[in-house]
């Protein structure tokens, strides 16, 4: 059974608890029911009593499973005292979860093996879990106590944890960047559990989710702990100081009101305090990071704005060099808001004194996809994010590097429109004279060209020759030769196609021989890819490492099969390896022929753009309407009316 199967089986015995409880409440059943299953199933990592043990809740499933769920929850908490606590154990006893969905629960769970006879023991409970929260996260959209994924993503490639590193979220929601993080170091290193993380929460009952979510994707070196990071933290130095970490990764409630006179940690206003605890947090993220640490954090984009005491903390900020950069976001990429929002990479304070104070300025805007009305980041925009980050590239209407005097020129205002300048229109300006007269300005051609010739078309064979500086349209007219242009690239497109399938039969080949950790692998092949495709222009570099990134990752677990050693005499796993390679190279094949289907389709909307401009000039129009005229008094004239009128109209006498 397919991991996203049995979690929309689970969520659907969970729905019919929607009326009683919130996203968070019923994940929180879900929590219960999953744990049980997963502690039996690895009891080299829990202590797992008898009442605990799973064998012992499907025996009692059929007269009494609310019952006992209870009693197994209780006996496994009071086991596990520092892994559970009490929010944990009240889940079952304080919902209204009723038998016949506890026994569903039960059941489902059963065939399901978390154990060392599943082919991924440790993977398989945590994706199962992340698509049962993500689920609650959807149905819920009050929900926001989890990051998307792909936000998630972004944010730690920024940081780029390493092992031996501490990471921290001080809202820790359900642990998902903390897992992300874990997960990113493994695949960069092959290291798993080689960083520690830590988390708090004001909420227990999220704590406790936070904490399972953890276990079971198989993190070790775990810290949860309930606390409110402004007013009350729950982690602290020796000296009584505000713990350091070197990683901070956090996505806070937006425009949060809090209790200002109850901040008892000057780190807290080290650069000001302001009404809402925005600026608040992200103070609270500096004093937490090490003298080299690296934080992102989440913040509605009125906090880049905003003037009077977030401005000047802004400008305290921004003087000391504490942030790196200003990454703004698509709309809606976040749960439970549409607010516009924007990521701030900041920076403890010796990495911030060993550079200048300047301010890397990116603008992801337009780096969304939406796919059935969700908003996210696809693999290619958080490559191109991470990589202009982390090179400090400068794009032109995209990112900038700006300093601190032209920061301080603009009052401190960190909006990203004050530094980038937007796109320019897709169409040039239009041409008077053609307007007028007619014809298509030759110059206007001539830069669209080379456009055409990537695809094997002469741009000007689409057009017919006119007075100096000005083509025509054809005389069967533009639309129709508009319709000409797929089947004049279609031969290059064919051609592109049939290169992108040569470069996969060799890179099936090497990816079984491949020794490369997966992060290594994904760029060494993402870079023979671009060399070897470069040379076909119908893509750009941006768009063929935004083509195989998208590809590889949708594609990951299927790779990394494929790169893992083969059993030879194993009829079964050879039929399935070749099974799954011809689907990946096929899909990779149709994403190629998708994208430059793509571009092409821009070509055909350029050259209607221009007959929907040109086709019919003003002086065109005039000759018509002199023409209508012209035939109107004829036939008035026939029918004995003067024409044209000299006075009030009389009708003809019979």
């Amino acid at each position: 059974m397919q991991t996203t199967d049995i979690a929309q089986r689970l969520f659907k015995v969970a729905a019919v608890l929607r009326d009683t409880m919130g996203a968070a409440e019923y994940a929180s059943v879900m929590s219960v029911v999953l744990a049980l299953k997963w502690a039996s199933d690895h009891q080299d990592r829990l202590i797992v009593p008898p009442e605990a043990q799973w064998d012992q809740v499907v025996a009692a499933a059929d007269s009494s499973p609310r019952t006992a769920l209870n009693k197994a929850a209780t006996a496994l908490v009071s086991s596990n005292p520092a892994v559970f606590d009490d929010a944990f154990l009240q889940v079952i006893k304080d919902k209204q979860l009723s038998n016949g969905a506890a026994q569903e629960l039960i059941a489902t769970l059963d065939e399901i093996s978390f154990g060392d006879e599943s082919p991924e023991p440790e993977d398989l409970a945590g994706k199962i879990y992340e698509q049962l929260l993500a689920a609650f996260v959807d149905s819920d959209k009050r929900a926001e106590f989890s990051t998307p994924r792909s936000v998630g993503q972004l944010m730690v490639r920024l940081t780029d944890p390493q092992p031996g590193d501490s990471v921290y979220d001080p809202c820790v929601g359900t642990g998902g960047l903390l897992i992300a993080a874990e997960e990113y170091v493994e695949s960069e290193t092959g290291r798993d559990h080689a960083i520690t993380v830590f988390g708090q929460d004001v909420v227990q009952q999220t704590c406790a989710i936070a904490r399972l979510n953890l276990m079971l994707h198989g993190s070790v070196k775990v810290s949860i702990q309930r606390g409110d990071a402004l007013i009350n933290p729950s982690y602290h130095g020796s000296t009584g100081d505000l713990k350091q970490f070197d990683r901070v990764l956090t996505d806070p409630p937006f425009s949060l009101k809090y209790q200002q006179d109850m901040l008892r940690i000057p780190q807290h206003t080290r650069y000001g305090q302001s009404r809402v605890a925005d600026l608040m947090f992200v103070q609270h993220v500096l004093a937490s990071l090490t003298a080299d640490g690296v934080g992102v954090i989440a913040v509605p984009n009125g906090v880049l704005f905003r003037a009077g005491d977030e401005g000047r903390i802004r400008r305290e900020m921004v003087r000391d060099g504490r942030i790196a950069a200003v990454i703004a976001l698509g709309r809606n990429l976040f749960h439970g808001t549409s607010i516009p929002a924007c990521l701030l990479v900041v920076r403890g304070m010796a990495a911030a004194h060993a550079k200048a104070p300047d301010v890397l300025f990116i603008n992801a805007e337009q780096e969304v996809d939406v796919t059935r009305s969700k908003t996210h980041l696809a693999p290619r925009h958080v490559e191109k994010i991470v990589t202009t980050y982390h090179e400090e590239r400068e794009i032109r209407h995209f990112s900038r590097l700006v300093s601190v005097e032209e920061i301080a020129s603009k009052e401190f205002d960190l909006n990203v429109s004050k530094y980038i300048d937007p796109q320019p229109p897709r169409h040039p300006k239009l041409d008077i004279e053609a307007l007028l007269k007619g014809g298509v300005p030759v110059d206007d051609v001539n830069l669209q060209s080379d456009r055409f010739a990537t695809f094997g078309i002469d741009l000007a064979s689409l057009f017919a020759p006119s007075k100096p500086g000005y083509l025509e349209f054809p005389p069967d007219g533009y639309t129709t030769t508009a319709a000409k242009i797929p089947v004049l690239s279609a031969p290059t497109e064919s051609a592109f196609a049939a290169a992108v399938g040569d470069w996969f039969q060799q890179f099936k080949e090497e990816i079984a021989l491949t020794n490369r950790l997966p992060a290594a692998a994904r760029r060494h092949f993402a870079e023979r890819f671009r060399r070897t495709l470069s040379a076909w222009s119908v893509l750009n570099s941006e768009q063929l490492a935004g083509l195989f990134v998208d590809w590889w990752t949708a594609n990951q677990n299927d790779l990394e099969q494929l790169s893992r050693p083969a059993d030879s005499s194993s009829t079964c796993t050879s039929t399935s390896n070749a099974s799954t390679i011809e689907k990946v190279g096929a899909d990779l094949i149709d994403r190629a022929k998708r994208l430059i289907s793509q571009n092409r389709n821009q070509l055909v909307e350029l050259y209607l753009t221009w007959g929907d401009q040109y086709a019919t000039s003003l002086a065109l129009l005039e000759h018509r309407r002199e023409l209508a005229a012209t035939r109107l008094a004829t036939r008035l004239q026939k029918l004995g009316y003067q024409w044209p009128l000299t006075g009030p109209i009389r009708r003809p006498k019979m």
